[in-house]
């Protein structure tokens, strides 16, 4: 495991106090949920994660994660046109 595979991981699962995150916001979703999300495929989300701020490469289980804050984010600024 990487430092930053390492670092993404508590980032996405940990609060900064060092204890699991509660809030739904924080939640953390499978790829499948995130495609349901988005409105786009599994597949196209296994080609496109690496360009997504949210997206991570959990380093227990190997799987692709989401973190639900910052889809959410990504949509929001999707339909007011504010890319970034």
């Amino acid at each position: 495991m990487t430092d930053l595979a390492r670092s993404q991981y508590l980032a996405a699962t940990l609060g900064t106090n060092g204890r699991p995150n509660a809030t739904v916001e924080d939640e953390v979703v499978d790829i499948a949920a995130t495609a349901r999300l988005l409105r786009t495929s599994v597949d196209s989300l296994h080609r496109k994660w690496k360009k997504l701020p949210f997206a991570f490469k959990d380093p227990i289980d190997g799987r692709l994660k989401f973190r639900r804050s910052g889809i959410e984010r990504y949509v929001a600024q999707r339909a007011s046109g504010h890319l970034s």
